[in-house]
């Protein structure tokens, strides 16, 4: 494979996302994209089926995804056909089943410590890549009078409460030690970030047993997965991400003006200004630009790694202002292109100082979007997805 591959694009069900597509056509790759979405994190034979009468009808040297998708792998390991998916969610289950070991997977995950758990569980080709943004589109932003007037915000959330998650969902059936343990746990962790504050590998194994039999949970049998690191996933991650998301936002909003973008319920914010959810590639990225800060809570299942949101508000010119995360500390100069924070006190300090310290917020700001704009470009990443894919 080289120059001028032929690329099948295939989107995903859940998953509406067209940046891979614009930086392949920029690498004047021949790319396709399928006309059906495929089903994700579950197998479906019709799918299957029409997805490689498809293909054989044509010449490609790879399939592309975002995420993992079971039915794009089987069909490309039985037309032995390079499979390359990019994984935006830490975790993406579906590389925990058999098919992920295929060798015909090239499987680029972007967070570290996700990255160390494929590799133990014997994926043939799976690599370590932050995310990207696609600099060229956001570049091209176009900020009316009616914007300014509608987007120009102290402090802004664009995001998901995560009220639904494992803990609220079995609360009810919880024994009241079980209760008090896995309170104790959440409490520990809750609005703290850094080392010492990962919501994985808490548990007592002989606790885990006691707890999927009480809570009626079961794992699929098509997973290779780490019960006590399922559970954990399951009950924690998201609830910690849900008393972060509305503690934070509430803690801001008793001396400042906090925007909140979301199709949540929003019952437990106290003074947030809460609008609905927002278009991803037209409404988003105004408000990053217009926003004094911008917000970034990480979900609690993404262990070191940078999430989407970090880059997509930079490739703006925003600034960003996010929980302590190891690989943030990696990839970007705390306090030169991102601001950290480890805790509440510390979040509400630096809100202060940047809200009355704009020619310093600015730089900061500026000095985010050019290191995303020379080193976490879309087109970038993809190119080198495709050197990696060409000499694995």
């Amino acid at each position: 494979m080289g120059a001028n591959m032929n690329i099948l694009f295939i989107h995903s069900e859940k998953i509406n996302m067209n940046d891979i597509i614009w930086a392949l056509c920029k690498l004047e790759m021949n790319v396709e994209v399928y006309n059906k979405a495929a089903k994700i994190q579950e197998y479906n034979d019709e799918d299957m089926e029409a997805l490689e009468a498809y293909m054989k009808q044509r010449n490609y040297d790879a399939a592309i995804t975002y995420d993992f998708n079971m039915n794009v792998a089987e069909v490309c390991r039985n037309l032995q056909t390079k499979y390359i998916s990019w994984i935006f969610d830490s975790p993406d289950t579906s590389l925990y089943t058999d098919i992920a070991k295929s060798e015909y997977n090239y499987i680029f995950v972007m967070d570290k410590m996700q990255y160390e758990r494929m590799k133990k569980q014997g994926l043939v080709h799976v690599f370590y890549l932050p995310l990207a943004a696609n600099v060229d589109r956001t570049s091209g932003l176009i900020i009316t009078e009616e914007d300014e007037t509608a987007y120009n915000h102290d402090i802004s959330f664009v995001g998901s409460l995560y009220q639904e998650n494992g803990y609220n969902e079995k609360f009810h059936m919880f024994t009241p030690e079980s209760k008090d343990r896995i309170a104790r746990i959440i409490q520990e962790i809750a609005l703290h970030w850094g080392k010492g504050y990962e919501c994985f590998d808490r548990l007592d194994d002989r606790e885990v047993d006691g707890l999927f039999e009480e809570l009626n949970i079961y794992i699929s049998s098509d997973l290779n997965i780490d019960r006590k690191y399922m559970l954990e996933l399951y009950l924690l991650s998201r609830k910690i991400t849900e008393i972060d998301r509305i503690c934070l936002l509430n803690a801001l909003a008793i001396d400042h003006e906090v925007t909140l973008y979301t199709k949540s319920d929003t019952s437990a914010l106290e003074n947030v200004k809460v609008r609905g959810g927002i278009n991803y590639d037209e409404v988003m990225p105004k408000i990053f630009y217009l926003s004094k800060i911008n917000l970034n809570i990480t979900l609690r299942s993404i262990e070191t790694g940078v999430p989407l949101r970090v880059f997509d508000i930079m490739s703006v010119g925003g600034f960003v202002m996010s929980n302590y995360q190891e690989e943030l500390e990696e990839l970007f100069v705390p306090d030169k292109e991102i601001v950290l924070f480890k805790d509440i006190p510390e979040l509400l300090d630096k809100v202060d100082y940047y809200l009355s310290h704009e020619e310093e917020r600015i730089r900061i700001a500026m000095n985010g979007y050019k290191k995303v704009r020379e080193q976490y470009d879309i087109q970038h990443a993809v190119s080198k997805i495709l050197k990696i894919v060409n000499e694995a």
